[in-house]
């Protein structure tokens, strides 16, 4: 093999593995916009910080009681942002995608005392870093 040949060839290895590199990081960052939640009886399960943007909360329910999700804003006079058309049975799962902004928001139950019983959450919402 010439030494052309054999430089082609490590260009050709070498852009193969920073594609694959590249579409790993672009999947990586997709994958931080589902936010992964648990919903127990007393109790939401989460991460307390998201990235603003498209967000879609995967949401399951494994506590005994049925459970809902909202997402309002913080503060003195809280804005529901968006919340589960119904309510979630113990075992089954629901989505609820939201158009975050940076800032402080409330996850909870909305149902009967769930909120008073422990199921809220501040979550923070901060701008995604920029890639290089």
């Amino acid at each position: 093999m010439s030494i052309r040949r054999r430089f082609s060839a490590g260009v050709a290895a070498t852009t193969a593995v920073l594609t694959g590199a590249i579409a790993l990081t672009a999947a990586t960052w997709r994958a931080a916009d589902d936010v992964e939640v648990v919903l127990l009886d007393g109790e939401i399960q989460m991460a307390d910080s998201a990235y603003a943007g498209q967000t879609v909360f995967q949401i399951r329910n494994d506590g005994q009681m049925e459970h809902s999700f909202a997402v309002r804003t913080a503060g003195d006079e809280p804005l529901d942002l968006a919340a589960l058309e119904a309510s979630v049975a113990p075992g089954e799962t629901a989505t609820l995608e939201v158009e975050l902004e940076p800032g402080t928001y409330q996850v909870l139950c909305p149902l009967q005392d769930h909120q008073d019983r422990g199921m809220s959450l501040q979550l923070v919402v901060v701008e995604k870093p920029m890639t290089p």
